[in-house]
């Protein structure tokens, strides 16, 4: 396209307004799409379930559950966790079942000094690969730092980490389990809407599975 000459200074002048008006609009349509897809991409990132259909999910308590735990004894290291016999292959068979698993746990350990949220967090990850190795997958685990005497409302049987899981996944409660060691464990399957098993030890959590599938 060919411009008007320089010495047209007021049709140059008009005409450089409206290429400025057109590319500012552009612009402002470019920033406004672009703002969008990445608040768009954002919710995608945070909450991805919630954009699934709602799906069958086992919530599993970790200590006395997945892993071996002897009473006033804390698991604060990878070195001192031990899966309990049966829980890999429970756990992978309830995977391929199509259950979504997530891990909800209280970790006290962390507010009295025991070990750190970065010692926690390494357990984790070394379980959650162990778990997947052998065939299952967690989709996430929840954690509660708390002492009992903060009384915090995540520490089990209150149900803030089934909240917070809530906010990221969408489970279908009329299908789905809290698997406990406790029968405290119980108190907050009901509050949730979950049914529950009691499973404790080893092979405990193998039964759960095969009662849960059927």
């Amino acid at each position: 396209m060919t411009w008007p000459s320089v010495h047209d200074a007021s049709f140059t002048d008009q005409t450089e307004d409206a290429r400025d008006a057109s590319l500012a609009d552009r612009n402002e349509d470019a920033r406004d799409a672009s703002f969008a897809d990445h608040n768009e991409d954002a919710r995608e990132a945070a909450f991805p379930g919630k954009h699934e259909s709602p799906r069958k999910t086992v919530f599993l308590d970790r200590d006395g559950v997945i892993n071996r735990l002897e009473r006033g004894n804390y698991v604060t290291s990878w070195e001192r966790f031990q899966f309990l016999r049966g829980v890999l292959d429970a756990i992978a068979r309830l995977h391929n079942a199509g259950f979504m698993i997530i891990v909800i746990t209280n970790q006290s350990a962390v507010n009295r000094g025991l070990m750190t949220s970065d010692d926690l967090e390494d357990i984790h990850s070394r379980m959650l690969a162990e778990i997947e190795e052998a065939g299952g997958r967690v989709e996430a685990v929840y954690h509660c730092p708390h002492r009992p005497d903060e009384n915090c409302q995540c520490r089990k049987p209150e149900t803030g980490m089934f909240d917070r899981a809530n906010e990221k996944f969408n489970v279908d409660y009329d299908n789905s389990w809290f698997v406990g060691d406790f029968e405290s464990d119980r108190k907050v399957a009901e509050k949730m809407g979950l049914r529950f098993i009691l499973a404790k030890g080893d092979n405990g959590l193998r039964k759960a599975v095969s009662e849960i599938i059927g």
